[in-house]
């Protein structure tokens, strides 16, 4: 797995996280339910593309005759990740 791979589920737990966070603000009055909703939306929305962007630097396009070649990796633009049925899938 690449350092550039996150785990299924990393973001639900960021999302759980701030969400149970949020809910003392809200118990305490700091923010509405619906503050809470918006902030945590918002902050998630944005580490999914600071997280994007990270996974993609560095990375560059490679010329047609090469990408159809069977034996170099098909590598997810998502996730990093080397798709299944590509050269070198561990």
């Amino acid at each position: 797995m690449s350092e550039k791979n996150v785990p299924d589920g990393v973001w639900s737990l960021v999302r759980w996280a701030l969400a149970s966070l949020g809910g003392g603000a809200v118990a305490s009055g700091w923010l509405t339910e619906n503050d809470l909703s918006t902030i945590v939306g918002a902050v998630v929305s944005l580490l999914t593309v600071a997280w994007g962007i990270w996974v993609r630097a560095g990375t560059k396009q490679v010329p047609v005759e090469v990408a159809k070649n069977p034996q170099v990796p098909t590598v997810s633009a998502a996730t990093g990740r080397t798709l299944p049925g590509s050269a070198f899938t561990g």
